[in-house]
């Protein structure tokens, strides 16, 4: 699947940015990245790694801005990703969340940090393999060969960073 991972952003600052995505090996990526309202910022190419990672620096951006952003390749475009640069002068606002449990499924929390206005990122600090050991094994199987490659990223208390 393409974009099966996703997207993600980080490595903020006023002016700038790292997006991040995974899909086909060597495969070419378009990108663009979008001011609220639908005004084209920035767009380029790039091609996938021997692993299938693409990362971009995004420069010249305004500060305290919401931007969305998207990949496309062959196989079709990712979701739609947002971030939110940081203000030069004034209060950085973030949210921190830690360790879930996967199996839990009770994630409301981070709906409820989603939906606010007045942050600049989320970090999220440990794993979302908490737990696991209660998932019958036929589910937990189908759990690590869909996230496997993602949990590994993450797993032992990695250190994830999500920009809103």
């Amino acid at each position: 699947m393409t974009f099966g991972f996703g997207v993600a952003s980080g490595d903020v600052s006023a002016h700038s940015i790292v997006l991040w995505t995974r899909c086909v090996p060597g495969s070419a990526v378009s990108w663009h990245v979008d001011e609220s309202g639908g005004v084209l910022h920035a767009s380029g190419e790039s091609v996938a790694d021997a692993e299938g990672f693409v990362h971009v620096e995004v420069n010249g951006l305004s500060a305290d801005t919401r931007y969305k952003y998207q990949f496309a390749d062959d196989g079709g475009a990712s979701p739609v990703g947002n971030f939110r640069t940081l203000p030069i002068n004034g209060p950085i606002r973030f949210g921190v969340v830690s360790c879930a449990k996967f199996n839990s499924g009770y994630f409301n929390a981070y709906a409820a940090l989603a939906r606010r206005d007045d942050l600049h990122f989320v970090l999220h600090l440990g794993d979302s393999t908490l737990g696991v050991d209660g998932i019958p094994h036929a589910i937990r199987t189908r759990m690590q060969a869909r996230f496997g490659d993602v949990l590994g990223l993450v797993g032992g208390g990695g250190l994830a960073l999500q920009l809103l």
